[in-house]
């Protein structure tokens, strides 16, 4: 692989916000496809440096969804991360908190666009998942914190 490419791959997981990077948006958003023959060889790549860590992944969309759902930026298909990025007790919890807040947000926006003539039991359902969704992203801050008190005493 050229070297301009591997450094704007490499620089793209070092600051990536999650540490598994599909490589599918890897694929697209790097310029790297006239750089291979095609998308395997490109996962190949991967597969065979050792710089590299590929998990594969068994989520997967039908195929009249797919493209929508790439173009909102969720990929299916393997991950990478440099194995040199070691993954902290703090990113743990900011990506575990961030995914908690995500589902709030996506059951409130849910709530938000809801059909007018949604039975009473469903709109129950609905707000009563939101107060879970809470109550999960409180119990990890809180397991955390308590984790870190914990250390901080020994």
């Amino acid at each position: 692989m050229e070297k301009e490419v591997l450094t704007k791959i490499i620089t793209i997981l070092k600051q990536a916000e999650d540490f598994y990077v599909p490589i599918k948006k890897l694929w697209k958003e790097s310029s790297v496809n006239g750089k291979f023959s095609s998308y395997d060889d490109f996962l190949y790549f991967f597969k065979k440096d050792h710089r590299f860590e590929v998990i594969e992944t068994s989520a997967s969309y039908d195929e009249d969804n797919g493209p929508d759902m790439e173009e909102a930026g969720f990929y299916t298909g393997p991950r990478v991360k440099l194995k040199s990025r070691k993954i902290t007790k703090e990113d743990m919890q900011r990506i575990a908190l961030r995914h908690a807040q995500n589902v709030i947000d996506n059951l409130i926006k849910a709530y938000e666009v809801k059909p007018q003539d949604l039975p009473h039991e469903k709109e129950d359902e609905l707000i009563e998942l939101m107060k879970k969704a809470k109550h999960l992203k409180e119990n990890i801050d809180t397991a955390f914190k308590k984790d870190t008190n914990r250390k901080n005493k020994s």
